[in-house]
């Protein structure tokens, strides 16, 4: 899927393209029952690197559409330290949550939702689990394994 027209050469008539933003959530819908009705093993996102719709686009896809035990990645997160991208912003040594670090930050909050929502720590009722197996980053990746 791109927001732009692509053209592939495809003689196994195996890929499907599909022009689209990624924070058209009935798209995405079309796309899951067409290419994998009962839901993906693996999404990798690749598009926009705007926090906004990558946030929209991660949790519709993640919660309805990832299988258990499926991954969902994250690419080029620390475009939120470039003051030149649209949503970042140049790093000052303070609590940095421009653009997608703010989303990897709030990601980070999921993975440690058993401890923010524990009875004997967190004041959020009631208790939950996270709804990750595991989150790992790198340099401009995230990937998180759906629980």
């Amino acid at each position: 899927m791109d927001c732009e027209k692509v053209s592939i050469e495809d003689p196994t008539n195996r890929i499907k393209i599909y022009q689209g933003l990624q924070q058209d959530t009935v798209l995405l819908d079309k796309i899951r029952k067409e290419c994998a009705p009962n839901g993906f093993d693996i999404i990798i996102d690749d598009a926009s690197h705007i926090a906004e719709f990558t946030k929209m686009s991660f949790w519709h896809l993640f919660n309805n559409h990832l299988k258990k035990g499926g991954y969902y990645i994250i690419e080029d997160w620390g475009t939120g330290y470039w003051e030149s991208w649209p949503d970042g912003k140049r790093y000052n040594g303070d609590n940095h949550l421009a653009g997608m670090v703010g989303l990897i930050k709030e990601l980070v909050d999921e993975a440690g939702f058993a401890d923010i929502t524990h009875s004997s720590r967190g004041n959020i009722k009631p208790f939950r689990e996270s709804k990750f197996e595991y989150i790992q980053l790198s340099c401009g990746q995230a990937i998180i394994q759906k629980k």
